[in-house]
């Protein structure tokens, strides 16, 4: 029966007429058992942005066990020099990364991959940045509010005519409302309607007739991926001074 996914018990492959083979260990054990990430590139949550042959590498088999060559199947497909100094052994035959055993590897790969890509993506999601707007949110985003309409509401029940209240809203500037939010409210033209009847009106009422339907605002957060990766390098070539000799506790 064909291998279907990559698993623990098939994480090589070994053409028999060559020595050398590919492996997806390192790979595994980063993703399945936490290891780090010995690849130069990360696994993204796209999979688009994660070619297998960057993830395989290329082993060199000598009998039951095998060592690393140095390169990955997209270094041997490109045919990038091995370093120079690391591989004792001849070169990578070119035909072993179009070989029909490495294309099937590497789906394998690919299909592990596009679940931990899967994976990732779920993990990583954000909470959501702002809560749903709720019916009293004047701007339709949660946690804004209209100055217009809480300074209203704040004069509760007190009753004047339309040129009254014309008056005391245009001083409303001057009291940290700004025009702008006056004019987007369409509240000036709902007191035409009583100043033509010489009716007295609440600021409840107002309040209640102030509509931002027209503004909307969008409010969208930026979260950028993570792109540093855990890297080694060794100490520097330098030699610091001793610290001083501390009393040793007792």
């Amino acid at each position: 029966m064909p291998v279907t996914s990559l698993t623990p018990s098939a994480l090589e492959s070994h053409p028999s007429e060559s020595e050398y083979g590919l492996s997806a260990r390192r790979l595994w054990e980063h993703t399945e058992l936490g290891q780090i990430n010995p690849f130069g590139r990360l696994i993204r949550s796209q999979p688009e942005f994660n070619p297998a042959a960057e993830f395989i590498d290329v082993v060199w088999f000598d009998g039951s066990s095998f060592e690393l060559v140095g390169c990955t199947l997209a270094d041997a497909r490109e045919k990038r020099p091995l370093v120079k100094g690391w591989w004792p052994h001849s070169d990578v035959p070119p035909t072993l990364a179009e070989s029909p055993q490495a294309l099937a590897f590497e789906r394998l790969v690919d299909g592990h991959l596009a679940r931990c890509a899967l994976r990732r993506a779920t993990r990583n999601q954000h909470q959501p940045f702002l809560p749903h707007a709720g019916a009293d949110d004047a701007f339709g985003v949660p946690h804004l509010h209209s100055e217009l309409v809480r300074r209203l509401q704040g004069l509760g029940k007190s009753k004047a005519d339309a040129d009254q209240w014309y008056k005391t809203i245009e001083n409303f500037p001057q009291k940290g409302v700004r025009q702008e939010e006056i004019e987007s409210s369409d509240l000036m033209p709902e007191l035409i309607r009583y100043d033509d009847t010489g009716e007295k009106v609440t600021a409840t009422v107002l309040a209640s007739l102030c509509n931002f339907s027209p503004l909307r605002f969008s409010v969208i957060p930026v979260i950028n991926d993570a792109v540093r990766q855990l890297r080694f390098s060794p100490p520097p070539a330098k030699e610091f001074k001793k610290t001083k000799r501390l009393r040793r506790a007792p």
